[in-house]
């Protein structure tokens, strides 16, 4: 894995609702499912970088709505750097807990973290989110196989149609034309 430093963002930020981090936690193997994220939760993905330069990543989960989460008339989640920057310590009500992965510390080595989560990440984004433009050779298959077996069913249809219509007209020939026997014993 290689972090190169030409990114210019320092955030990524998404919004999501209780299901869509009970669902993220729970894949993930970090969840309690007695205890429901509340409102106003908060699961942070801290990338942060050691003294000797090695790259880990710190799991931050916020689930207590009961306190307010503003410093200073300012609203923002309070990450590590927040906490050394305000002096904050552990027991603060700012503070989130930390998660840790299964199989990994509290501070899991960006290369752990890698590796453990790999199977629960798409491989192939395009197909497993039907973004638009993704071709799936699967679904060509099954639906020219469909088209071939309806235009099969419509022809063999139409040609049921016209060899009943032709045999009901040769019947209905027939029995116009038929020959009365005429009994010539009678004088």
């Amino acid at each position: 894995m290689v972090i190169n430093g030409t990114v210019s963002w320092k955030m990524i930020m998404f919004s999501g609702h209780d299901t869509t981090l009970s669902a993220l936690m729970n894949t993930m193997g970090i969840f309690d499912p007695v205890i429901a994220p509340p409102y106003a939760s908060l699961l942070m993905f801290e990338l942060l970088q050691s003294s000797k330069g090695d790259f880990f990543v710190q799991i931050l989960y916020r689930n207590d709505s009961t306190k307010d989460p503003r410093w200073g008339g300012v609203n923002f989640a309070v990450s590590s750097c927040f906490k050394q920057l305000y002096k904050l310590g552990s027991t603060s009500p700012l503070s989130p807990r930390v998660l840790t992965l299964p199989g990994c510390s509290p501070e899991c080595p960006l290369e752990e973290f890698d590796r453990l989560t790999q199977p629960l990440r798409p491989n192939n984004w395009a197909k497993e989110c039907q973004l638009p433009g993704y071709r799936d050779k699967t679904f060509e298959i099954m639906s020219l196989v469909a088209v071939m077996a309806s235009l099969v069913l419509t022809l063999v249809l139409v040609i049921s149609v016209i060899v009943f219509c032709y045999r009901k007209r040769l019947n209905f020939t027939l029995e116009q034309h038929a020959y009365v026997a005429v009994d010539q014993s009678e004088p």
